[in-house]
């Protein structure tokens, strides 16, 4: 297989149709995110999950993030929200941060190891932004690596992970922080960190504070 690398940066519109036409042929691809790249496909395309979990060598136990393009579109896929949510998102969404709450039943219980949650990721970056919008669905996945190697922080280490292995690459090395999101679970007002990342798990307990 052909992996064709389009730059975001250079040419946003030819990255965004070749994503398009990629995802309508239900393949997976690499994107861009605000925090390291990361490797995907549509939320209802099971085959493609299962690609995903094999190419990345990764335990099927392990879930995998949905991308949404704003936390309206990712109410229609969780369970009843909490004000909690709302706050943090409007405080830190988009941003370098995922939220794992309840899901409901349009999120198959392979994309989340059979847990009943599912993380929620609104990337400030504005082709997965632009991208979920244009297809008005969400997107899962997880960073661009092969399990227990680095996460890919530009196109190059994904090249190396994945040429060959995949039909499209979209590149757009500015806009990557480096250093993975910051987990936190949400179940009722129950917040917990389960991953420290890009944003302080303190900075966001200090927040909510101011609300209660």
């Amino acid at each position: 297989m052909q992996t064709e690398i389009v730059s975001f940066t250079s040419n946003p519109k030819l990255s965004l149709f070749k994503a398009i036409n990629a995802l309508q042929q239900n393949s997976i691809f690499v994107f861009p995110t605000d925090t390291v790249y990361g490797i995907g496909c549509l939320y209802d395309n099971i085959d493609g999950v299962q690609e995903i979990f094999k190419l990345k060598t990764r335990s099927f136990n392990k879930p995998l993030s949905a991308y949404f393009s704003n936390i309206e579109m990712a109410m229609d896929y969780i369970q009843e929200p909490n004000f909690l949510l709302k706050i943090i998102a409007d405080q830190y969404l988009p941003g370098g941060l995922t939220i794992v709450v309840p899901k409901n039943n349009k999120i198959n219980n392979l994309i989340t190891g059979n847990a009943q949650t599912i993380g929620i990721r609104i990337p400030k970056n504005n082709f997965v932004l632009e991208l979920v919008e244009k297809i008005g669905k969400p997107l899962v996945g997880t960073s661009a690596n092969i399990s227990n190697q680095p996460s890919a922080k530009t196109s190059k280490e994904t090249a190396d992970y994945f040429n060959g292995l995949l039909p499209l690459i979209i590149s757009d090395d500015q806009s990557i922080q480096g250093i993975e999101s910051t987990v936190i679970s949400l179940n009722n007002s129950d917040l917990k960190l389960l991953r420290e990342g890009a944003i302080p798990f303190k900075k966001i307990q200090d927040y909510i504070k101011s609300f209660q």
